[in-house]
């Protein structure tokens, strides 16, 4: 629920709401997601794909990883 909650921050640019969640509640816009054994990628990513770079900045600025990289089939997310 939190990290749907960042990528809905991130997608409507919500920049207090992504520095609560990634300072406050400790959300790691790193993290993986996607469905087990497919392909996944890092929750930094969602603002890219919803062309929202206001959200970018501001996960960026709070800490994400701008090399935080997308998995393929196989990997481990853990």
């Amino acid at each position: 629920p939190q990290a749907q909650a960042l990528a809905v921050a991130a997608e409507n640019g919500d920049v207090d709401e992504i520095r609560r969640l990634m300072k406050d509640e400790g959300v790691d816009p790193d993290r993986i997601f996607g469905i087990k054994g497919a392909r996944g990628m890092p929750l930094l990513a969602w603002p890219v794909i919803t062309k929202n770079p206001v959200g970018l900045k501001a996960m960026l600025e709070n800490g994400a990883d701008p090399n935080a990289a997308v998995l393929t089939s196989g990997q481990d997310t853990e």
